[in-house]
């Protein structure tokens, strides 16, 4: 990253926090006003997590803010539906329905230097790709929303790739695997790189 790329990064940056901190003030602004339920509207409490990432001191002023605007401010679970995501419990219900949908659909397994791997049947082919790849992701998030009826949230997905690496290590099998080009028995495979993921011999 260039000088100039770095000064467009930390300018969207400090957007990012300005528009979270704008967000969190209007909240202590409607708290003073008699709205005790203000700081746990969707938006207030995705600038708040914002925050928390990203200037953690801004946040705990914030937090007494907060505290201070109203005296029926409930701030330990605020606080803890920040730090958690708010959703962990519906997160790891959701990453086991994941994790059972591909060991269903995919044979899991690993390389001889522990790089985990699925293959699945994609229309009229199959396809192996690296767990935790962009092909294998769009592959899965498909799966979960046309089979499974929702669309995974990232700790979702990040909890659900790390069980099936798991599963890929531990009980499937030690494969070779090949890029492009394969040495067979009377000779080799060659990747056709297209959309049908065709080989010729």
């Amino acid at each position: 990253m260039n000088a100039f790329e770095s000064q467009i990064v930390e300018a969207f940056d400090n957007n990012t926090i300005g528009d979270s901190i704008s967000t969190i003030d209007e909240a202590i602004l409607q708290l003073i006003n008699g709205d005790a339920g203000a700081h746990w509207n969707s938006s207030v409490i995705e600038a708040a997590r914002e925050l928390y990432h990203s200037d953690l001191p801004e946040f705990y002023r914030k937090r007494i803010e907060i505290k201070d605007a109203n005296k029926d401010t409930q701030i330990t679970d605020w606080t803890k539906a920040i730090k958690n995501n708010g959703d962990s419990e519906e997160s790891n219900g959701k990453s086991d329905e994941l994790v059972n949908l591909a060991r269903l659909c995919c044979e899991l397994f690993h390389d001889n230097r522990g790089e985990t791997y699925a293959t699945f049947q994609q229309a009229d082919h199959s396809e192996t790709w690296s767990l935790g790849s962009d092909g294998f992701t769009k592959w899965l998030s498909y799966k979960a929303f046309t089979d499974l009826g929702f669309t995974p949230s990232p700790t979702t997905f990040a909890a659900t790739i790390n069980t099936l690496k798991g599963f890929a290590i531990h009980e499937g099998e030690e494969r070779e695997v090949y890029l492009r080009c394969a040495l067979i028995k009377g000779g080799f495979l060659i990747d056709q790189t297209n959309d049908k993921w065709t080989a010729i011999r």
